[in-house]
C-alpha cells in the first residue's frame, strides 16, 4: 500500500534531493514522492532523519533547504537513509555559503506599525507567538510552522493574535552552532 508523502516526510525545498522523516519509516514502505513517483524505502529511517528522494552520485552535493549540506561519500539510492555513513560535510567554505531569506516587504508595509496607543500614551502590540530559528538552516521550517497557524487554527485561542517566524542568516556549519547543538543550547 502506498503512503502519501505528506503523512511521513517533509521536503523543505523543491530542489532538495532528500526528505526528512516525520516519524519512523519502516524499511520497505512505499511512498508517493512530491513529484508523484513511487519510492520504496530501503532502510529503516528514524524520525527526524533524512532519506534520498532520488539517486545521488558519490561526490555529488546533498541538498537540504535548497542548500548544500555536504557531499555523498558513496552512491546513495532513492529511499536510502542519508546519514554519517554516506554523507560528509567536509571542509565548509564561504563558497558553499547558502542563505535562506524571505522576500522583503513592500516599502509602505515596512513603514507601518500594527500597534495601538495605550491610555498613558505609550504604544503596545498584539499578542504574537514567535517561532525563533536558532540557525539559518532552520529558517524555512520556522516560516512553515508560523504559516500553519492561520486564523482557523487560532480561533480557539482568542488571546493570541498570530504566530510569526524570527529568522537570521547565521549558523548551521559554524563552531558555535555545532557546540550549541551538541550541548543542547
Amino acid at each position: 500500500m502506498q503512503t502519501p508523502f505528506s503523512q511521513i516526510a517533509l521536503q523543505l525545498n523543491p530542489h532538495d534531493n532528500l526528505a526528512i522523516a516525520k516519524a519512523d519509516v519502516a524499511q520497505g514502505a512505499i511512498v508517493q514522492t512530491p513529484d508523484g513517483n513511487e519510492l520504496t524505502i530501503r532502510d529503516r529511517i528514524p524520525a527526524g532523519h533524512k532519506f534520498a528522494l532520488r539517486a545521488i552520485e558519490a561526490g555529488a552535493p546533498v541538498l537540504r533547504y535548497g542548500c548544500r549540506i555536504g557531499d555523498a561519500t558513496q552512491p546513495i539510492q532513492p529511499g536510502e537513509w542519508v546519514h554519517a555513513h554516506n554523507l560528509s560535510v567536509g571542509a565548509m567554505s564561504a563558497a558553499r555559503e547558502c542563505r535562506v531569506v524571505a522576500a522583503p516587504l513592500p516599502a509602505p508595509v515596512r513603514q507601518t506599525f500594527q500597534g495601538y496607543r495605550r491610555a498613558d500614551g505609550r504604544v503596545g502590540t498584539r499578542n504574537y507567538l514567535a517561532v525563533i530559528a536558532s540557525a539559518n538552516c532552520a529558517a524555512h521550517v520556522a516560516v512553515q510552522i508560523a504559516r500553519a497557524f492561520d486564523r482557523g487554527r487560532l480561533a480557539g485561542f482568542p488571546n493570541v493574535d498570530g504566530v510569526i517566524p524570527i529568522v537570521h542568516s547565521g549558523g548551521c556549519s559554524n563552531v558555535l552552532g555545532s557546540l550549541s547543538h551538541r550541548y543542547g543550547y
